[in-house]
């Protein structure tokens, strides 16, 4: 039965390091069977990183030693436990003394005997906090002295029958890798704690081989994102629940009907996105990173959505005026267009037209270079809202003699 805080209930979108203990057993031939009153993350979620192992526990986020007293009796008779290890005591030197929490460690190996006295006990170390940001370590003093305390009582308990050791978890534990926040595991973080419960468990003689299970693990978490295009948007949404993210970051590019390059945003909170200004009719392809902490996980799934908008309507009171040689050519602005193609081409009195030219312009005005011995041009003009084209809008007009 593995009992704890935070750090052993793990969060949505965690492996937990239950997981890779669980994980490391078996790959020594161990036929571990995890027991306890709970199978939940913390907050009651459900979705971890890999669902498919022995899930149930005895941990609860903000768990002290002193609450974890009031529920130990009933769990040691109902689940019967051979080993329980006890990952606890960080949220005690909060708000209690390490003398005080440790005699709430006596006690609680006193109450597990006390149902069973032949239950063995892996008791891990309190690791010391940091504040990630400034590297200050937190409650150095009141951890250490914790630490020293539970060892020493560690040597007073462990009896042929019911045989204590104490989980090296603090030993070689850096905060900047192993945590994300200075206090809750990564999963390269959850594999150093399975390790040291692991390497207690051999010294216990609870397990014959010693697993490896100390690696650098990256945070795979993804989000599995929907979107909706509207009018020269994206609207994103995700299910939030099955991570516990702090912030995300979308990314997006257009697909069709040209390539573009990726474009990033900063990080922000929440659990809908926008991407805006985007060019109607292209279709873009997005994607949503989570972040908690130091820890930043995978890119979803890319989806591909289409910004949709308005088709602008035909281009009215075109009109041109000549130069010796230029083309002066006006237009009203079309409803919702954003840019307009021209294309155009001339004749000179030989009677032979050019080849079409093409200008593409943002106003409602062009000038477009022609022969000084043009006598005719013919323009078409065509509004655009992105890639959206509206109704070719087509001037004929004769050079004054």
């Amino acid at each position: 039965m593995v009992a704890g805080d935070s750090i052993t209930q793990g969060r949505a979108g965690d492996y937990t390091y239950r997981y890779w203990l669980w994980r490391g057993l078996r790959s020594v031939g161990s036929t571990i069977d995890l027991v306890g009153p709970r199978r939940t993350l913390a907050y009651d979620k459900t979705s971890y990183l890999v669902p498919g192992f022995d899930q149930d526990h005895a941990a609860m986020a903000g768990a002290t030693t002193a609450s974890l007293l009031g529920g130990v009796t009933e769990e040691v008779a109902t689940h019967r436990p051979d080993v329980v290890v006890l990952l606890i005591g960080f949220n005690d030197l909060r708000i209690r003394t390490p003398e005080a929490a440790a005699a709430n460690i006596r006690t609680y190996v006193e109450r597990v005997r006390a149902v069973d006295p032949a239950v063995d006990l892996v008791i891990g170390q309190v690791m010391t906090g940091m504040n990630l940001s400034t590297g200050a370590r937190d409650r150095v003093r009141e951890t250490e002295t914790f630490n020293a305390l539970v060892a020493g009582l560690v040597s007073g308990l462990n009896t042929p029958d019911s045989r204590v050791t104490v989980a090296r978890t603090a030993q070689g534990w850096d905060p900047r890798v192993h945590t994300w926040d200075g206090i809750h595991p990564t999963p390269t973080g959850q594999t150093r704690l399975a390790q040291r419960v692991a390497d207690g468990l051999v010294e216990i003689g609870a397990l014959s081989r010693r697993p490896a299970i100390d690696a650098a693990v990256s945070w795979p978490a993804r989000f599995v994102v929907s979107g909706r295009g509207t009018n020269r948007r994206i609207d994103l949404s995700w299910d939030s629940t099955t991570i516990d993210g702090w912030s995300n970051r979308l990314r997006h590019r257009l697909v069709a009907p040209r390539l573009g390059a990726w474009v990033t945003t900063s990080w922000a909170s929440g659990q809908t996105r926008s991407v805006t200004a985007l060019s109607a009719g292209g279709t873009y392809e997005v994607q949503v990173q989570p972040r908690r902490g130091a820890m930043i996980g995978a890119w979803s799934v890319p989806i591909r959505v289409r910004a949709t908008g308005r088709v602008p309507h035909r281009v009215r009171g075109a009109s041109a005026s000549w130069r010796r040689a230029s083309l002066r050519v006006r237009w009203r602005e079309a409803v919702v267009s954003d840019t307009y193609s021209l294309a155009y081409r001339s004749r000179t009195a030989a009677g032979s037209w050019s080849t079409w030219r093409k200008a593409s312009r943002a106003g409602h005005r062009a000038k477009l270079g022609v022969p000084r011995r043009a006598i005719m041009a013919q323009v078409r003009i065509t509004a655009r809202n992105g890639y959206l084209t509206g109704p070719v809008r087509t001037l004929r007009t004769t050079r004054p003699r």
